[in-house]
């Protein structure tokens, strides 16, 4: 099993961590995200 650290921007990185998530073969300890802004 790969342990996968994983760094992504909202926009687009949820679609990705889900497909990491749903891989049997990939384990994930930590994500890293931004904080939150003011719009």
């Amino acid at each position: 099993m790969k342990r996968v650290v994983y760094m992504g921007t909202p926009h687009y990185a949820k679609e990705i961590l889900e497909t990491l998530i749903n891989n049997s073969d990939i384990e994930i300890p930590l994500v890293l995200t931004q904080p939150d802004r003011a719009v």
